[in-house]
């Protein structure tokens, strides 16, 4: 017989589910008659990290999009991207000041990777919640 682990280690088993349910298409709405209703994920900043807030809206978020399924609705919770062109530029200067690289010219070279590596994982990040 098998012996259960003394701790639960959820995140292989997470991952497993996510992955089947999402090739699936289980996320997708698929209720072509039903009204549908729609709610845009507000995007975290692109600083890099989530907190509490992030927690509590998204927990708020999906009781409204699970609600509206319950009722018959065509649901989709849509994921935001960045929209924090402040953080993002605080960031970037305080990268830029880091590389003694004080000049504009920088930024087109250090946002693009920074945004992409960011929103990478703020969406993996946001998925899990």
């Amino acid at each position: 017989m098998t012996e259960l682990a003394k701790t639960f280690e959820p995140g292989p088993i997470e991952a497993r589910w996510y992955a089947h349910w999402e090739g699936q298409g289980l996320f997708r709405p698929d209720r072509p008659n039903a009204e549908p209703y729609t709610i845009v994920m507000p995007p975290p900043n692109v600083t890099g990290s989530l907190h509490i807030g992030h927690a509590l809206d998204n927990t708020l978020q999906d009781i409204l999009v699970r609600h509206a399924r319950m009722q018959g609705k065509d649901s989709l919770w849509v994921v935001g991207m960045d929209h924090a062109g402040i953080a993002t530029q605080m960031v970037v200067e305080r990268q830029m000041m880091e590389r003694q690289e004080p000049s504009r010219r920088s930024w087109p070279v250090i946002v693009p990777p920074l945004s992409a590596f960011h929103c990478h994982t703020l969406a993996t990040k946001s998925s899990r919640l």
